[in-house]
């Protein structure tokens, strides 16, 4: 075959700039120019169809090569290091990746009025992310990946002995000294306030280090951790993102933990998930699945410009066939936090390749979320991310607050009222975190219940109980309550019914997730668009 030279790293954005560019190019020079050139550019045809061509017999290659390309599992790096054997070299694509032609560019105007080349670029870059993500599969960069991993580790590592050996472990000194105190009693409530408001403020320097070390470079290391290729960097920025998200969320904690009077903290059980390391080694796992696949994108992309149709594939595909594929059903002995966390960074990937929609990535994203959760081995730290167990906490916490009886000094109705309202506080800012919409549909009405039993609250402070008598007024308050808690727990748990039980059915579950993958694709992302 003869072709081309690939184009240079960031090649195939510059094409995408020059068809971005290519109406106000058309402007200028209408103004400027008096006179421009009309019609198709022949050179431009030219070498559209020329690309295509070689693009054409180039894909026939790679669908030969794809198979022969070879990348160690772990598991099979393990299994060798247990028997002793050594494993062969592992081999890339090589001069295949090499050999991948390469569109020759020309000037927004003649781009703007050829459209044979336009539709040539589209498929041009599409090819280029998928050569990104094949040459981060080539040895040297597997080699990087797989040591950005192992600092990853490291660096999760320091982050849960930090914080599990200082803030967490005086959490829970504190909470013992609270119920010695009376855990409703107002010493009681500020020592438990105290501790959320440090452990919050711990742990943000601690996220702050760890953030920082992902960004430097480790000790005793001559590279960035973080590898400087696509696949290196989409998986260092998902992680950075992800302890930038769990510092936001204890920064919003810490201010409305520090304004309470009349509750205890409630936040113990919602701090992150720490070792992302595994994503550092997603592609490199799955690399005898991708290469087929994106032989097949490439394949298919051929298919459509000989058609004469649009792009029907694009290199997320691949990661969006993994997702689909890779579902475990609840209790799977392979299912855990590492698989869920793998998942969400194919996700992330998925919507820096094929420029998916925030809505639809948000949706797809809330979803994985709740596998999270589920894989995360009971009586461990729960994550404060996936919604269907961020509800469960607001009903919990709810009723056991309501439960406990107002104590002399809350027994009048406006303290009441108050630990009501910071439970409502409580419940809004576990709403900020993303959610499925079938849970935050439940989710919403579960608040609204709890608003609804304030308002009744409050109208019986404005409209006593005529047949309450002379009862005195601390009495009055604890009928309220006893009122309050006898039925809230039986008004708020029915109506989180729908979405718990949609994440209890895996058919259900499953075929639901599906549909919002398939829905991060471009021409889906372009519907919900339009």
């Amino acid at each position: 075959m003869t072709g081309n030279r690939t184009p240079a790293p960031g090649g195939r954005r510059r094409i995408g700039r020059l068809l971005a560019g290519a109406a106000a190019a058309l402007t200028l020079g209408g103004v400027l120019g008096g006179c421009a050139p009309s019609g198709p550019d022949a050179g431009a045809e030219q070498a559209a169809a020329g690309y295509l061509a070689e693009l054409g017999e180039w894909s026939a290659e790679l669908t030969l090569a794809a198979p022969r390309a070879k990348t160690w599992t772990q598991g099979e790096i393990d299994a060798a290091d247990g028997s002793g054997a050594e494993l062969a070299d592992e081999t890339g694509l090589g001069d295949v990746l090499e050999l991948a032609p390469e569109l020759e560019q020309f000037d927004a105007d003649t781009v703007e009025r050829t459209p044979s080349y336009r539709d040539a670029a589209a498929v041009a870059e599409r090819v280029g992310a998928v050569l990104d993500e094949l040459r981060s599969l080539e040895p040297a960069a597997v080699k990087q990946l797989r040591a950005a991993g192992a600092a990853t580790s490291l660096v999760a590592f320091d982050l849960y002995s930090e914080t599990y050996g200082g803030p967490a472990t005086r959490r829970l000194e504190a909470y013992s000294a609270a119920l010695d105190a009376g855990i409703i009693s107002e010493e009681g409530r500020a020592i438990q306030r105290e501790a959320d408001a440090a452990f919050a403020r711990e742990r943000i320097g601690f996220l702050d280090t760890a953030i920082e070390a992902m960004r430097g470079t480790p000790e005793g290391a001559d590279e960035p951790l973080i590898p400087d290729a696509p696949i290196g960097r989409s998986v260092g920025a998902f992680v950075v993102d992800w302890y930038e998200e769990d510092r936001a969320f204890e920064e919003r904690a810490l201010a409305q933990t520090e304004q309470w009077t009349r509750t205890p903290g409630m936040y113990g059980e919602l701090w992150g998930f720490e070792d992302l390391s595994s994503a550092f080694r997603v592609a490199v796992e799955h690399a005898g699945e991708l290469r087929p696949r994106y032989a097949e994108i490439i394949a298919t992309l051929v298919d459509d410009a000989e058609a004469g149709r649009a792009p029907t594939a694009a290199a997320g595909d691949a990661y969006r066939a993994l997702l689909i594929d890779g579902y475990l059903p609840w209790g799977d002995a392979a299912e855990g936090p590492n698989h869920a966390i793998d998942r969400l960074w194919m996700l992330w990937r998925i919507r820096e390749l094929d420029g998916t929609s925030e809505e639809a990535y948000a949706a797809a994203r809330a979803a994985l979320l709740e596998e999270l959760n589920r894989g995360i081995p009971e009586g461990t730290v729960r994550d404060h991310r996936p919604g269907g167990t961020r509800a469960l906490v607001a009903v919990g916490a709810i009723v056991d607050q309501t439960e406990a009886s107002p104590d002399d000094a809350d027994a009048d109705w406006e303290p009441m009222l108050g630990r009501i309202a910071e439970l409502l506080a409580f419940a809004a800012h576990l709403r900020e975190e993303p959610m499925m919409a079938e849970v935050a549909a439940d989710y919403d009405a579960m608040v609204a219940e709890l608003e609804a039993a304030r308002d009744e609250l409050a109208a019986l402070r404005e409209h006593p109980d005529p047949d309450a008598g002379e009862l005195a007024a601390d009495f009055e308050v604890s009928v309220a309550f006893i009122r309050l808690n006898g039925e809230l727990q039986e008004r708020l748990v029915p109506l989180l019914s729908p979405s718990l039980s949609l994440l209890d059915d895996d058919a259900r579950f499953s075929a639901r997730l599906a549909e919002l993958i398939e829905a991060t694709a471009p021409e889906a992302s372009a519907a919900s668009d339009s």
